[in-house]
């Protein structure tokens, strides 16, 4: 029998929870909640394991989250993580996930950054922003959800208007065809969705199509991967989301290792692209940079 412990509250308020009951809508926002939490559990283990390829053994069972009964007179669930499990060996013994409790605690964070007009925490991966946008999908504008319980920063208030600001957040975005370098560290064949690890050591999402999951499964045998693909990117910063389809894919040559850059840049150009190249350019740089000044 798996064995529980207390992680956080949810709590509805204002518009149909006024009355102290909790209607049936709400398990969609459960749901939703459940998906958040998993998800941000999974990119801070990611975070911290950069060189893993793909989740522990009874990772996902870590974050399944559950609530037993409504609390006497009012609208709030109390939340509870697994601790133990006698037919299965639990990844963190007598303790809930500390993955879940931080991934809470950064949700609570997020929406705390909204509620004030603030920036997002900046361990709050962007591409989670969608998914936060979809909490709160069955509310009324005079409704909400308060999460957590205890002081003050471990609450958070997530109503309409702080919603609103999580999609405004959500659609500065916008897409282009670029060509990414990285490695591909993880695949979920039944959802079709690839990580890539970027040089910064940050993973992306990349989705691909049936027909080229095989490629997908080759490339994690590569040392490192060059893709191309419709990218979806902040138009602020440039932040990359997510990669929404892939055009092409294939190992990345190996980084220069005896040889100078030059000669490394020098070996992979075309013999037509020196054609264009003066022959007196060494002789007569500054003519060529500076054509018409008095010095050329």
């Amino acid at each position: 029998m798996t064995r529980w412990t207390r992680l956080t509250d949810l709590s509805f308020f204002g518009g149909r929870f006024e009355e102290p009951s909790v209607l049936l809508e709400v398990g969609q926002e459960l749901a939703t909640f459940q998906r958040l939490v998993t998800k941000l559990a999974e990119d801070l283990w990611y975070l911290e394991n950069p060189d893993s390829k793909r989740l522990p053994n009874n990772f996902d069972a870590s974050t399944k989250l559950r609530f037993k009964a409504v609390k006497d007179g009012s609208t709030t669930l109390p939340i509870d993580a697994p601790i133990e499990n006698d037919t299965e060996e639990t990844l963190f013994g007598e303790r809930p996930s500390p993955y879940v409790e931080q991934a809470i605690q950064l949700l609570i964070e997020a929406i705390q950054s909204q509620e004030h007009k603030r920036e997002l925490p900046p361990r709050f991966p962007r591409n989670r922003v969608d998914g936060v946008v979809q909490l709160g999908s069955t509310l009324h504008d005079d409704e909400g959800i308060c999460i957590g319980n205890g002081r003050p920063q471990s609450r958070a208030t997530y109503s309409q208007a702080t919603r609103e600001r999580f999609r405004e957040y959500h659609t500065t975005y916008y897409e282009d065809v670029i060509t990414l370098y990285g490695e591909i560290r993880a695949i979920d064949k039944d959802g079709h969705v690839a990580q890539l690890r970027l040089p910064n050591k940050r993973r992306v999402e990349v989705r691909f199509l049936d027909d080229q999951q095989r490629m997908f499964m080759d490339a994690l045998q590569w040392p490192s991967a060059v893709l191309t693909g419709l990218v979806e990117m902040s138009k602020a910063d440039g932040f990359i989301r997510r990669v929404k389809s892939v055009t092409e894919l294939s190992p990345a040559d190996p980084e220069p290792e005896d040889e100078s850059l030059t000669q490394w840049i020098a070996s992979r150009r075309r013999d037509s692209d020196w054609e264009l190249v003066p022959a007196d350019l060494s002789s007569r740089l500054d003519e060529y940079l500076h054509p018409g000044s008095p010095e050329a």
